[in-house]
């Protein structure tokens, strides 16, 4: 039996694990799909300058940092908008300063093209989402966002984390601390039982 694989208007393959959402008209707006390296190259080619500076904060270069949370992440997605890649996240599990795959703790990131504020309400939504599922999988998420990137800390805060007073990193860059934990079901048994 041959498979098919559908076709998108512009001729590309559509990816069957994608899920397309409607903007107000019906039309296909965006779409979630799991992250490849083609998306990670289109972001670190179009990311928003205050994305840009909160990686160069940290010591790090775009393809670099890009690429070590893609390869560390155990979920990852990227947000297609009108054909751009606009966000692509991950929860990062190990292989960082202070985590463990064992441990408790996930470090959830975001990286956002201007393709991404044509749809600002999806992205909290989505963002919402997403961090639900890393709940389930890690009770603990933490990490830092640049103290000036006033947008990623309003999305930050939207989505439900608490943020820390800025501090000065070792490169003279502030940044805040943001961390969620899983709340704890009322009943739920604890320990073995």
């Amino acid at each position: 039996m041959i498979q098919m694989t559908p076709l998108a208007a512009n001729g590309h393959t559509i990816d069957p694990c994608a899920v397309f959402f409607p903007d107000h008209h019906g039309s296909r707006r965006y779409s979630i799909e799991p992250t490849t390296p083609q998306h990670l190259y289109a972001l670190a080619a179009n990311l928003r300058p205050l994305d840009v500076a909160e990686i160069l904060g940290s010591g790090n270069s775009v393809k670099r940092s890009l690429w070590r949370g893609y390869r560390n992440s155990i979920m990852c997605q990227t947000a297609i908008v009108d054909g751009t890649v606009a966000a692509i996240w991950g929860m990062t599990v190990g292989f960082v300063d202070g985590l463990s795959m064992l441990g408790d703790v996930g470090r959830p990131w975001l990286l956002t093209s201007p393709a991404v504020e044509r749809v600002p309400f999806a992205v909290v939504r989505e963002a919402m989402a997403a961090v639900r599922r890393m709940l389930v999988v890690k009770p603990r998420l933490e990490n830092y966002v640049l103290a000036s990137y006033e947008k990623a800390v309003r999305v930050v805060r939207l989505v439900g984390f608490e943020i820390d007073e800025p501090i000065i990193n070792q490169n003279g860059v502030a940044y805040r601390r943001f961390h969620m934990t899983r709340p704890i079901a009322i009943g739920a048994p604890i320990g073995n039982g």
